[in-house]
């Protein structure tokens, strides 16, 4: 059995990290790929939740942006069956699939010791995303291909950059 422990590859888009705008739940959460084969279990608490439209995100999500939760590295266990693929999208992030059926499993980012893990493979198909895992803000919102009429904070870029987008 192949295992891609997200401990030691810390992950996730550090724009959102400090993001977070209220405290952390700390929370028990198991997900699966889309076949199976590739298994997510994390034990603490979510750091931030976010929707991202940055271009990276679009093309390996395959939609018009990726909602996704920030965990320590050190909360998060991935263990897959088979071998896992993986693609360097910047110096610091590393994002992981599934080898079987090629689901985004998560995203390593050692520098700030996160990992960050689609909500799609942590929210059941019957049920509805736990309000710790609710995205709290939008990020690289001026790279929409669909504008997204909620009253969540929107990014121009990156948290880090702090400017927020102007309504058109």
């Amino acid at each position: 059995m192949a295992s891609s422990s997200a401990r030691r590859d810390s992950s996730s888009p550090s724009s959102a990290a400090s993001a977070s705008a209220s405290a952390p739940i700390a929370g028990e959460y198991q997900g699966t790929c889309y076949c199976g084969k590739t298994r997510v279990s994390v034990k603490g608490a979510v750091k931030s939740a976010s929707i991202c439209h940055c271009n990276t995100c679009r093309k390996l999500s395959g939609a018009p942006f990726l909602a996704q939760a920030l965990f320590s590295a050190d909360d998060v266990e991935v263990s897959s069956d088979i071998q896992m693929t993986s693609t360097q999208t910047s110096k610091a992030v590393t994002r992981y699939r599934c080898g079987a059926c090629g689901s985004p499993t998560h995203a390593s980012l050692a520098t700030f010791g996160l990992t960050a893990l689609p909500l799609s493979i942590l929210v059941k198909e019957s049920t509805r995303c736990p309000e710790e895992l609710r995205p709290q803000l939008h990020l690289h919102y001026d790279s929409r291909v669909l504008d997204v009429n909620d009253q969540l904070p929107k990014y121009r870029k990156s948290v880090r950059h702090g400017e927020l987008h102007e309504d058109d």
